[in-house]
């Protein structure tokens, strides 16, 4: 028979790695600036700006072949947080032409395109700017509703909104949950061995 401690024993680790991993997973969430614009034709316009929570690192798309742009949040005192991103034009046309051609897997070039952008995001963030890739200011956003203050969590996850934080979801939730569930395999697996030697 087991003894009522070793039992004790068992629960208790089995609540500290339950915590542990909980710990973990708040500890890699990450805030980001969601960024939303439209290119059109070469011009750079940004819509709207959202604040978003991650467990997993939110990267911009970095083509060579595409011309490349800045994304930066300024504070008031100078400090800057940047990125580089690429915006893609490009669309891949099938069906039939005006001939009536079947056409499949024809790129096309669209003159006008929304995009998505990330950057970390910073408390003292006054205004967030485009710029191309000579430094030329393209497109400004202010802040004021992203000061730390007035950031909230929103209720409605998966819309981003200004000045509302929601989760994104991730590989990242999926890793974590494996690792929660061999914790708690390995927990049954050293139960069940000393359960066998105390028959």
């Amino acid at each position: 028979m087991i003894d009522r401690n070793f039992k004790k024993k068992l629960g208790s680790l089995l609540m500290v790695s339950l915590i542990f991993v909980v710990g973990l997973i708040s500890a890699q969430s990450n805030l980001y600036y969601v960024v939303e614009g439209v290119w059109n034709e070469g011009e750079v316009e940004i819509n709207k700006v959202g604040v978003e929570v991650s467990r997993i690192g939110l990267d911009n798309v970095l083509d060579p072949e595409l011309e490349g742009y800045e994304l930066a949040v300024f504070s008031l005192d100078g400090k800057e947080i940047s990125s580089s991103f690429t915006i893609d034009n490009r669309a891949i046309r099938e069906g039939f032409n005006e001939s009536g051609t079947g056409i499949e897997g024809e790129i096309v070039f669209l003159d006008e395109v929304d995009f998505v952008v990330y950057l970390p995001y910073s408390d003292e963030g006054n205004k967030i700017v485009i710029f191309d890739g000579d430094k030329n200011e393209m497109s400004v956003f202010e802040l004021d509703e992203f000061t730390k203050e007035k950031v909230v969590v929103s209720e409605d996850e998966g819309d981003v909104e200004s000045g509302e934080i929601v989760e994104s979801e991730g590989d990242g939730g999926f890793f974590w949950l494996f690792i929660l569930v061999g914790l708690v395999v390995l927990v049954l697996v050293i139960y069940y061995i000393v359960r066998k030697r105390s028959e």
